[in-house]
């Protein structure tokens, strides 16, 4: 239940106006590491709780000068991945800014830390009615530990099935005798093909060839969603 109500606050949150005040403005170091120079204003959000316990940071973009406070519209969630913090972005009402676009003015700190950028609602877990009993992956068909996985048969044979990932794991190797298909939804999931590492954010898809040797390390909380052009859950 708190996972749900989590996924509708953040929903209602990307795209409302909020008030930042502003303790590292534009151009000043890090109170800490003194060689990090802000490259934007930074901030927090009075009288909101981050996941950290503390107000809420927020960065601001898309204002080239120094400011004390700002109100503008929220336009994306930094999630860490190995930290427990969130980071809001924040930018004028008239202005948008894309993921790659965040990615570039933030990563002068984020850089330090796996995250993934939120720009629109986003699940924290499937929802109930795709999660039923009867199709459970079994746990003896699972290639990857701390992992929960359910599917569905198309009338040609052919599966889909999508996982989450309640831990950082590792898939063993192995190969299939046909195609898959694959897309990250959450967290970050590293594809291991043939030896060579490729890493997927959310968003990002793959298409897996048949008799390709496979593994693949995980963070926790990834969800993922494969089709398979065959039978992979017996």
């Amino acid at each position: 239940m708190q996972k749900n109500n989590q996924t509708q606050e953040k929903s209602i949150v990307i795209g409302r106006k909020v008030k930042v005040t502003v303790d590292r403005p534009l151009g000043s170091c890090h109170p800490k590491y003194k060689d990090m120079v802000y490259p934007v204003n930074y901030g927090y959000i009075a009288g909101i709780i981050a996941p950290d316990g503390e107000e809420q940071d927020a960065y601001i973009l898309g204002v080239d000068h120094p400011v004390d406070t700002f109100t503008g519209k929220m336009i994306a969630i930094i999630r860490r991945l190995d930290d427990v913090e969130e980071k809001w972005v924040v930018c004028p009402e008239d202005m948008f800014f894309t993921a790659e676009e965040i990615e570039q003015q933030v990563c002068f700190t984020e850089k330090y830390f796996a995250h993934e950028i939120i720009t629109g609602p986003r699940l924290e877990t499937f929802p109930d009615f795709m999660r039923s009993e009867k199709n459970i992956v079994p746990s003896e068909q699972q290639n990857t530990p701390h992992i929960e996985g359910y599917y569905y048969t198309g009338n040609d044979g052919s599966q889909a099935a999508f996982w989450e990932y309640s831990a950082d794991s590792e898939s063993k190797e192995h190969s299939h005798d046909y195609d898959e298909y694959m897309v990250c939804l959450s967290g970050e999931y590293t594809v291991i093909l043939d030896g060579k590492e490729t890493v997927l954010q959310p968003g990002d898809e793959m298409v897996i060839p048949k008799g390709t040797l496979q593994g693949a390390r995980v963070k926790k909380g990834t969800r993922t969603f494969h089709a398979f052009g065959g039978r992979r859950i017996k």
